[in-house]
C-alpha cells in the first residue's frame, strides 16, 4: 500500500510542477528558471510544515505521510528531500556531515551532469 501512496503523490507532485512551469511560461518571461525556484520553495515549505508539526499534531497515517513527503514533495522537487535530509543531519549535531552532504550533492551532481552531457555529445 505504501508504494501506491508514493506513486499517487509523486504523480500529483510532478503534475503540479508541470503546471507551475506552464503558468510561469505564460505569465513571466525570464531567462532565470523562476518556475523551478518556486516549485523548490513550495515543496520545501510543505515538507518543513510536515516535519515541524510532526506526525502527532497532524495525525497522519504512515501512508498519508509517504504520499505527502516522498510522493508529492519528491515529485514536485527533490530539492525538498535534499533539504530535509541535510536538516536532519544538522539537527542530530552532525554539522560536518550536513556540510559534506551539501557540497557533494552540488559538486558531484553538477559534475555528473556535465560529464554525461559531454560524453553524450561526443
Amino acid at each position: 500500500m505504501n508504494w501506491l501512496a508514493v506513486f499517487i503523490g509523486g504523480g500529483a507532485g510532478s503534475l503540479t510542477r508541470y503546471g507551475i512551469n506552464q503558468l510561469f511560461e505564460k505569465y513571466f518571461s525570464s531567462a532565470f528558471p523562476l518556475a523551478t525556484l518556486f516549485a523548490n520553495i513550495i515543496s520545501c515549505i510543505l515538507l518543513g510544515l510536515i516535519f515541524g508539526f510532526g506526525e502527532r499534531q497532524l495525525n497522519l497515517s504512515p501512508a498519508t505521510k509517504l504520499l505527502l513527503t516522498t510522493g508529492f514533495c519528491g515529485g514536485l522537487s527533490t530539492f525538498s528531500t535534499f533539504t530535509s535530509e541535510t536538516f536532519i543531519l544538522h539537527s542530530q549535531s552532525q554539522v560536518f556531515s550536513a556540510i559534506i552532504n551539501i557540497a557533494l550533492n552540488i559538486i558531484v551532481c553538477f559534475g555528473a551532469f556535465f560529464g554525461a552531457f559531454y560524453l553524450a555529445k561526443n
